[in-house]
């Protein structure tokens, strides 16, 4: 064999979320943490063959560690290169168990981000994100309703009121 040719492939590879950049907080306003709070937040991408980290749902609980949830690490590779993906991380919970909890409203539709993938002047991968929150904030709101007693008796004209089968409360 007198002419050999060697080819080297550069196979590169990078991640994102080594610095916890994939971590959600969850805040509860207006009321404590209670046992049974269950908040499932979930990852996903409007493209269909974007990179996507090995757990894309996990749930929030009261005894879950600051509140915050982590979904790992999303690999990306050289044939990601000049390719954006559009990600979504969205919240969902049991509004039967969870009751008078609003998300609030730069939460509802989920947080978006977008990730480039490009390389270098070295000629390494690197990514371009988006900004992007990552605090779900859920506001606990409670409704108070004014009543006002009103009483028909007409024949009780001593006040002493003791026809109660006739007591009527009006909610405004």
């Amino acid at each position: 064999r007198d002419d050999q040719t060697i080819y080297n492939q550069y196979k590169g590879t990078t991640t994102y979320g080594k610095n916890k950049e994939l971590e959600f907080e969850k805040v509860l306003e207006g009321r404590d943490w209670e046992n049974t709070d269950e908040f499932t937040f979930t990852i996903s991408s409007t493209d269909e063959d974007a990179p996507m980290p090995n757990n894309t749902s996990l749930t929030v609980k009261n005894s879950t560690r600051d509140h915050k949830v982590n979904f790992g690490t999303i690999s990306f590779t050289e044939e990601d290169v000049n390719r954006v993906y559009h990600y979504t991380v969205s919240e969902s919970f049991d509004t039967s168990k969870i009751q008078s909890v609003a998300p609030a409203e730069d939460v509802k539709e989920g947080i978006s981000f977008t990730i480039k993938v490009e390389y270098t002047t070295e000629g390494k991968l690197s990514l371009v994100v988006s900004d992007y929150e990552n605090t779900f904030t859920n506001i606990y709101e409670t409704t108070t309703k004014t009543a006002k007693k009103i009483w028909s008796y007409d024949n009780d004209r001593d006040g002493k009121r003791d026809d109660y089968d006739n007591l009527y409360i009006a909610v405004k």
